[in-house]
């Protein structure tokens, strides 16, 4: 049994209220592509960061409120000017994302049960 982390998000400094174990993210390290040069029997690799991909984000579900959604529309509107924080229960892990902004196109499911997904993209992570 592994312990999970519990992560509390905090877009523009509103305490956000998530489904449970529905949040993902990632740090925007961006990837890495490894060649292989030779020189008669000798190997060497060669390494490069693809910037292009160096892009910070994640996701998570929320239910579907008056609430919830008036929230969300005041961050598509703040298009490249939020700031996300996730958290865990104990502050060891906070991760800020900066210059985040809404980038799907949020389908609202309506009911008793409705709930929508948030993705983000930001700069990476520091």
């Amino acid at each position: 049994m592994s312990n999970g982390i519990n992560a509390r998000v905090i877009f523009n400094n509103d305490n956000v209220k998530i489904i449970a174990n529905s949040l993902k993210f990632k740090t925007g390290n961006g990837e890495i592509k490894t060649e292989v040069e030779v020189f008669g029997s000798e190997v060497f690799h060669c390494d490069t960061k693809d910037l292009s991909t160096a892009i910070s984000g994640g996701s998570f579900d929320m239910r579907t409120t008056i609430e919830n959604y008036e929230m969300v529309r005041v961050w598509i509107n703040n298009f490249n000017n939020n700031t996300v924080q996730i958290l865990n229960e104990t502050g060891t892990l906070a991760l800020n994302f900066r210059q985040a902004k809404v980038s799907n196109e949020i389908e609202f499911e309506v009911g008793a049960d409705g709930k929508f997904t948030v993705e983000f993209n930001a700069l990476p992570v520091l």
